[in-house]
This record gives structure tokens, C-alpha cells and sequence, in this order.
């Protein structure tokens, strides 16, 4: 059989960059050794006619010119990386997947799941992934949840251009559907006194954008993003959304930024202090709370973010922290699966959904308002009793609610 090396090394450049060249030469070190599919959720999910990541593999081995081919699989992946986690040989299954979707994009645009093109529409149209509530639908929207939850609503700082200012990003979950997330942030980021400011005509941050497989806008929208921070003089951004963060993050250091991004969990620990937050966290009762780890925390930005969260809710007042077996297994909403294979991404959660069970909780929390929206419509549609809270809105609610 021909290896992905020499087939590579006969493609002309324009069809194949030299780093594209190098991670799907990269897949030649698969060992067959069927490890990534005991781990893969789609694959479980699916009763195995998923292929999984050694499948991925296999198809790109023996077609890799005709990347297309392996369209039905690709778009099914969820991205959370843990087929990579497990390999013996460490094999960029997720990196060769946003490759391949880039590449289709490109040059087999009508490949591209209608769904996920429509998303993009909405980014050309609204600057977000998701069509967002008119003007005073929104303001009542936010009244109304704010007051189920007991907090109190502040107007938005503005980010004007002061010296050392903390940027804060909403992402598009929470400024077009969890609304209560960017509100919760505002709250928590003023509760400790941090100087912010939210910066005007921000964009979404390219994530999705790019697991779609536009990268060209992906990088534009970052592009812009970050010349308008420098300009600003930030030097900090903080975000609450895992998404966000690591593609943020990532993007600063591709785009040689000097600008720190940070998951407002991050911050927190590592600026606020944990002693700081157990002082002011006086409010709430008894509650036991168990972590959903979103994978882009977990694995993409790093595990130790996973353990600054466990650290926070641990040191809130009167907040039991239970452990849950296989905290950091992906929900289902992950490489926008949810959008076009909801009923995979359905499977996956009622996995996840067990687990929460068995851990014998009143909460489950996580500091990613994608995986919220996805457990919180599992819960509804199987009536559990459990309530579901980003990390960020449950701190707020700690912070200020009676």
C-alpha cells in the first residue's frame, strides 16, 4: 500500500500545504490498534457503524487525494480530542478532521452540511453564529432571567481605551441565547473589583467558523479582533466560554499577540485567589454539585483549568463537591455535531445524562454555556430534577442571590 508520504510528496503544492502534508503524513503512524474507538462517543453512539477515528485514519491512508471521500465522517466527529489523548502514537485525528473539512470547504463547498451553512450565513449577517433577539425582546429576556435567578442586572462597562483594562468577551451563546452567562460575568468580574470593559462591535471569535472549515473568515474575524484590542491597549482578555478560550488563545499566539486570554475561571484563581472567593461567596444553601469538564478545557486548553474550577466550587460556602465518573466525556454539542446530527448528539448526552445521575447531585455545572444548553435540554426532555448552571452563573448566584 502506498504511504501517505509518497502520495503526498507527488501532489502539487497548491493541493496540499507543507503543514497539511505533515499532519496527514502523521496518520501513517496509526498501529490499527482499535484504543480510539473504545474511547470515541460518536462510535458508541452509533451501535458501531461509525468508523471512528482508526477509520478516519484507514480512509486517508489509502485515499488521501480524494479527501472528500471520507465527507460522512468527518462532519460526524464531536473534535473533543480524546481519540488523540489515548493514542499510543499521539495521531492528530482531530487536526486532520478540521483539515479535511477546510479542504472540502474550499474546494467542495456543496459537501458542506446545509445546517452548518447556514451558520455561516448568520456570521455574515449578525456577526454571531446564532440570529440574535431584537433590542427590546433581548432587555426584557434578560430582566426576566435575572430575576428567576435572584441577581441583579448592571448596565455593560464600556471598553474605552484606559490603560490595563480587562476586556471581557461574551461569546455568541451568551450574547444571543444564554444571556444570563454574559450577565453572570459582568457580575462576577465587578463583585472583585476588576476594571473591564466590554469591547464595542466585537465579533464571534472564529471557532465555529473554522470547524465549518472557512478559515479564511475565521482569520479575518481574529485578524480584526485582535487589531482592535491592541489598539485599545489591552493587555487581558477574558472569556466565558471554553470555545472561546481556546481559540482565542490559540489565536494570540498565531497572530504573535501580546495579549493574555484567559477562561474567567483562570482568572479567577490565578488573580482573585480562592481565599478571596470563599470570602464574598456568602450566599445560597446546602447544595451537593458535581463538573461536567467541557472539552475545550479539558483537553485543548489544559487539564489544569479543569482543577482550578474543582478548586472554586470547593471553596464555596456550604457547596458539597462530588466527583463524577467520566467528568470529562464529551456532552455530544462538540464539533458542531448538534447542529447537523442532533439525534447522535442526542445519544451521546443520555451517556452523559447516566453519569450525572449516578453522581447523586442537585447541580451540574460547567464552564462552557454550549455544553449547558445541550445537557439543559436532556434534563427537560427526560424531566430529571437536576438543575444545570454555567460555572459562571453559579458563582453569581453564590456572589449576590439571597
Amino acid at each position: 500500500m502506498e504511504h501517505i508520504s509518497k502520495i503526498l510528496a507527488e501532489e502539487d503544492i497548491s493541493v496540499f500545504t507543507s503543514y497539511e502534508a505533515e499532519v496527514f503524513s502523521q496518520i501513517e503512524n496509526c498501529q490499527n490498534c482499535s484504543l480510539c474507538i473504545t474511547y470515541c462517543p460518536v462510535f458508541k453512539a452509533t451501535s458501531q457503524f461509525y468508523p471512528g477515528p482508526r477509520g478516519i485514519a484507514d480512509e486517508l491512508s489509502r485515499n488521501v487525494r480524494e479527501f472528500w471521500q471520507t465527507k460522512d465522517v468527518v462532519y460526524m466527529c464531536t473534535l473533543c480530542g480524546r481519540c488523540q489523548e489515548v493514542c499510543p502514537k499521539n495521531v492528530p485525528v482531530p487536526e486532520a478532521v478540521k483539515l479535511i473539512r477546510a479542504k472540502i470547504f474550499v474546494q467542495r463547498q456543496n459537501l458542506v452540511p446545509e445546517q452548518l451553512r447556514k451558520l455561516l450565513d448568520n456570521i455574515s449577517r449578525y456577526g454571531y453564529i446564532f440570529e440574535p433577539m431584537d433590542r427590546e425582546e433581548r432587555v426584557e429576556s434578560v430582566r426576566g432571567r435575572l430575576e428567576r435567578l435572584g441577581l441583579p442586572y448592571i448596565e455593560d462597562a464600556p471598553l474605552d481605551g484606559s490603560k490595563g483594562k480587562v476586556a471581557y468577551f461574551p461569546g455568541c451563546q451568551a450574547e444571543t441565547r444564554l444571556l444570563e452567562v454574559k450577565e453572570a460575568g459582568k457580575l462576577v468580574l465587578a463583585k472583585f473589583n476588576v476594571d473591564y470593559g466590554i469591547p464595542e462591535g466585537w465579533k464571534c471569535c472564529g471557532l465555529p467558523v473554522r470547524l465549518i472549515g472557512d478559515g479564511a473568515t475565521a482569520d479575518t474575524l481574529q485578524k480584526e479582533f485582535f487589531r482592535g484590542m491592541k489598539d485599545a491597549g489591552v493587555s487581558e482578555i477574558v472569556v466565558t466560554c471554553a470555545g472561546c478560550a481556546s481559540e482565542l488563545k490559540n489565536a494570540a499566539k498565531r497572530l504573535r499577540q501580546q495579549i493574555t486570554v484567559r477562561h474567567l475561571v483562570e482568572y479567577l484563581f490565578e488573580e482573585v485567589g480562592i481565599e478571596a472567593i470563599r470570602e464574598k461567596a456568602t450566599h445560597g444553601g446546602k447544595v451537593r454539585v458535581t463538573l461536567h469538564e467541557p472539552c475545550h478545557l479539558s483537553r485543548h486548553v489544559g487539564r489544569y483549568v479543569i482543577e482550578y474550577a474543582e478548586e472554586i466550587l470547593k471553596a464555596l460556602p456550604n457547596v458539597e463537591y462530588v466527583g463524577m465518573e467520566s467528568a470529562d466525556e464529551c456532552c455530544g454539542a462538540g464539533g458542531l455535531l448538534k447542529f447537523h446530527f442532533p439525534s447522535i448528539a442526542g445519544k451521546i448526552r443520555s451517556e452523559k445524562l447516566e453519569k450525572i445521575l449516578e453522581a447523586e447531585v442537585d447541580f451540574v455545572v460547567t464552564p462552557c454555556p454550549l455544553c449547558v444548553v445541550n445537557i439543559s435540554e436532556g434534563v427537560t426532555r427526560r424531566k430529571i430534577g437536576i438543575s444545570v448552571d454555567d460555572l459562571t452563573v453559579f458563582l453569581a448566584r453564590r456572589l449576590y442571590a439571597g
